[in-house]
């Protein structure tokens, strides 16, 4: 249901789609998650004793409490910000959350709002290219639970790493919107795929799942149009009636605030969706304009009567895991949290132990009419990139929690994890 053609973020409530950053007001307080779930792969468990990671903001660590049948619910009542499951991004709470292209999470990434009493979920990692790694002990047991023999090996393995990648992302976007009270989408000028995107998200919230706790959620979706170079109203109009009153069916409405300054949106209410429009902040008008959207979505979301779904967050979310998992694993059993379990396989990064053994990525090694000058430059560049680090997010918080299957040690079962073999074969479909 991705994207722009930008990487993802999504969010608790909130799917918040696109790398651009939206800013509402200035002197944003720098902050970071509150929690974290590693999920490398939908798949995990289909190697034993494989488990998600649940890490904590420090400053939540103190109110852990190990005893706890519902550790998440209780930091989250212990933070005294959380009341019912909504969500809000930076736009909306007036804080900085880590954002950019240079920023990854994995997995979900929580966000506990004061100001608007919810919980954001941010999918800042997924839509990542397939990470610059090789771990051979991983890839030995996905061979054993997926029966590759030596034959065409290679080009197997990659094929099956190509669907976990895919199902992976998938499986994340539906977490988050299955956990979500409101979705908000971020897009820049419309285009054909945003268009599909959207009714896509609008047809997931007509059509409830068959889980419990989600039939007994209230869902709306916010769609944002950043239009980052209009800086008046008159352009703003022209980008409103080119983009978004023709696709959509539905009214305009006006709010005004003390000031008597106003901004427009647009209501499409048969299928639960507001479009919300914001312009350039580095102009007087776009400044105001938009720190106006934003005091009007947080009201609407703080005004919205939200039912209590009647149940912890830590139930919430293993059966919403459990429900997602199963579009694309064979027959996922029931999940459970438990202390930090340490027996993730290490990642093995790309490394040559010596100068004459690296991979030369500028220059086929069969090239040798080169000029000794260029040579020379090109042992620069290799030896260059050879010292540069992938960019990086500082983890501040602390692993805390595993999430793993609810079984009995006698009781794993590999192929219940393993990946339907649709899922496997689609994954070489080029679009």
């Amino acid at each position: 249901m991705e994207t722009n053609n930008n990487n993802n973020n999504q969010i608790s409530g909130i799917s918040k789609k696109n790398d651009d950053v939206v800013i509402i007001s200035d002197n944003l307080k720098n902050t970071d998650y509150d929690f974290v779930i590693e999920i490398p792969s939908v798949d995990s468990f289909v190697i034993k004793d494989a488990s998600w990671t649940v890490y904590v903001n420090k400053d939540l660590v103190k109110h852990v409490k190990e005893d706890s049948p519902y550790p998440l619910d209780y930091l989250l009542e212990c933070s005294h910000k959380f009341s019912t499951v909504k969500l809000t991004i930076n736009l909306i709470n007036n804080i900085n959350l880590p954002s950019g292209s240079k920023t990854k999470t994995k997995g979900l990434s929580m966000y506990i709002s004061h100001t608007n009493e919810t919980l954001f979920i941010d999918t800042q990692g997924s839509n990542a290219q397939l990470p610059y790694f090789v771990d051979e002990n991983e890839n030995e047991e996905l061979k054993k639970a997926y029966n590759i023999n030596q034959a065409d090996e290679i080009i197997k393995l990659n094929n099956l790493h190509l669907a976990r990648k895919k199902a992976t992302e998938s499986f994340i976007q539906e977490t988050a919107i299955g956990l979500s009270n409101v979705v908000i989408l971020v897009v820049n000028e419309m285009t054909w795929h945003d268009l599909q995107n959207i009714m896509a998200i609008q047809n997931k919230i007509k059509t409830q799942s068959s889980s419990q706790i989600e039939k007994q959620k209230i869902r709306k979706l916010f769609v944002f149009h950043n239009y980052m170079n209009i800086s008046n109203i008159e352009d703003l109009m022209a980008m409103i009636k080119t983009y978004v009153k023709t696709p959509f069916k539905g009214y305009f409405h006006t709010e005004f605030d003390h000031n008597d300054d106003f901004i427009i949106y647009y209501i499409d209410a048969e299928n639960s969706t507001t479009h919300f429009f914001l312009c350039n902040h580095g102009s007087d008008f776009g400044k105001k304009w938009n720190e106006l959207v934003g005091k009007t979505v947080r009201s609407k979301i703080k005004n919205q009567n939200f039912r209590n779904q009647n149940c912890e967050f830590d139930t919430n979310l293993l059966e919403t895991l459990k429900e997602k998992m199963k579009i694309s694993i064979k027959n996922p059993t029931n999940l459970k949290i438990v202390p930090f379990i340490n027996t993730q396989t290490q990642v093995v990064e790309i490394q040559n132990e010596h100068p004459t053994t690296k991979s030369n990525l500028f220059v086929c090694k069969r090239q040798t009419s080169i000029p000794l000058m260029n040579k020379k430059k090109l042992d620069e560049l290799v030896d260059m990139f050879n010292k540069a680090n992938s960019y990086t997010s500082d983890i501040n918080q602390v692993p805390m929690y595993s999430i793993v299957p609810d079984i009995k040690n006698n009781e794993y079962e590999q192929w219940k994890y393993e990946l339907n073999n649709k899922d496997i074969s689609s994954s070489l479909i080029i679009y």
